[in-house]
């Protein structure tokens, strides 16, 4: 009976949902009927209309007015600023997490995404609980999903060579994708210095990613037997949106900072078995030395490509000129953070399944890791800001080139890991050569006409 009653609550609650969608579906439908369909744009606008912007930005008029009118120019020390904290809070956001084991990356992403949405939590309530549409979600699912592969992707092809890869093309994405998908080349006064500028900044990421570290990080091979052995990693440079950062960072402090627990009675073990150390090498591992190579390869574009187009969403519905979407870039803030969130507990309980309910869970990174979380949602803020007063052409090469040098001047200033006048030397040639494309892109805002 008792049975009987639960299948009979769960039938009645999926009817409502479908009768539910079925409503929404025919108000869209009848909305569509009444609106011309001219581009995907318009599909967006009409599906996500009804929300009354309370948030304080007025009928949205991003595509009115001059670029470079008095007022665009009298904010656009906001987007430098947002830039500024953005580079700070990317290039440090891991240094709370640099002595903890993160392990395989999926349990520290959770807490690092549970810290990012407790700020766009505080960002909602700050503006007033704006309208939440529903694509911004998709924006939060690229990057989780992007930064799922850089486990794999240091597995195969090395952190270096991942590195160039991603950090190249997310910087490519993003510019692109303002650019020339959202045709914002009418906010430069001069094209040709801010193409000079992103070609700069490309080096610039290239030259830095051959900078190493004289730090030791811990490895363990198959045929140790869970032994563990010590080798040569570079240290907190390069592009730290993604958990490479903690990755390449991490110190292992033992057995007992994982919690494993026995499937048969799900009481926690004192360690873990030498069968289950090594249950951490995958099917990748047992690639041969080409398709591991073309598959990391492979992965390092995705990834880019993910980490680049995220913002892409949050753009579309600011082309929407009507009353129900903002114009602040910042009030679909917290729609892209639910979606990280959402994905990164979806891709967790898919790990903790595949494990058969044995997750490795590190207690030791869960403080470290939330305020890892909250500085890169601060550092996304910035982000937004950036975009909002600068474009995407122009914010992107700024904010994806700078977190590699304060992350490397972390290893140089603080923790005296990058040694050596070669490693030096290149490091200051990659700022140098960066420094150059950053102010060409500033620049070629409305600065100089050409």
């Amino acid at each position: 009976v008792i049975v009987g009653a639960m299948e009979l609550k769960w039938l009645a609650a999926l009817l409502l949902l479908l009768l539910s969608l079925a409503s929404g579906v025919q108000v869209i439908a009848g909305e569509m009927q009444n609106a011309k369909i001219k581009k995907p744009i318009d599909w967006i606008c009409i599906t996500t209309a009804g929300g009354v912007d309370v948030a304080g930005g007025a009928v949205n008029q991003s595509l009115q007015g001059s670029p470079c009118s008095k007022h665009s120019e009298s904010t656009v020390w906001i987007g430098y600023l947002g830039a500024i904290i953005a580079i700070v809070l990317f290039g440090s956001n891991f240094v709370p997490v640099k002595k903890y084991d993160t392990g395989d990356g999926i349990f520290f992403q959770w807490m690092l995404c549970i810290g990012i949405w407790l700020v766009g939590l505080a960002v909602n309530m700050f503006r007033y609980q704006p309208p939440f549409f529903y694509p911004t979600l998709l924006g939060g699912a690229l990057w989780t999903t992007g930064n799922l592969m850089v486990v794999p992707i240091i597995k195969t092809i090395g952190l270096t060579m991942g590195l160039t890869v991603w950090g190249v093309t997310n910087m490519l994405s993003g510019w692109f994708s303002g650019m020339f998908i959202l045709n914002q080349r009418e906010s430069l006064a001069c094209s040709p210095l801010n193409y000079g500028g992103v070609a700069a900044v490309i080096v610039s990421i290239i030259v830095l990613a051959f900078v190493k570290s004289e730090g030791k990080a811990v490895t363990r091979k198959p045929s140790d037997n869970g032994r563990i052995s010590n080798e040569s990693t570079a240290l907190l440079s390069g592009q730290t949106d993604s958990l490479e950062g903690s990755l390449r960072n991490r110190v292992i402090q033992g057995s007992t900072d994982r919690l494993t627990f026995s499937p048969s009675t799900g009481q926690q073990c004192s360690s873990p078995s030498p069968e289950e150390e090594d249950a951490d090498y995958s099917w990748v591992d047992r690639l041969g030395v080409w398709p591991k190579r073309a598959f990391g390869f492979t992965l390092s574009l995705i990834s880019g490509v993910f980490y680049g187009f995220l913002f892409l969403p949050i753009q579309f519905m600011k082309l929407c000129n009507d009353s129900s979407h903002s114009s602040s870039d910042i009030d679909y803030l917290f729609g892209m953070y639910s979606g990280i969130l959402i994905t990164s507990t979806f891709y967790f309980g898919l790990y903790s399944a595949c494990k058969l309910n044995r997750p490795k869970v590190y207690p030791r990174v869960i403080l470290p890791g939330l305020i890892s979380g909250v500085m890169w949602g601060i550092a996304m803020l910035g982000w937004f800001l950036a975009n909002q007063h600068l474009s995407l052409g122009i914010s992107f090469p700024i904010v994806t080139a700078g977190p590699g040098f304060v992350s490397s001047a972390w290893g140089i200033f603080v923790f005296g890991e990058i040694k050596g006048w070669l490693n030096r030397s290149l490091y200051f040639i990659a700022f140098t050569i960066s420094l150059c494309g950053l102010v060409m892109d500033g620049l070629s805002r409305c600065t100089v006409n050409c």
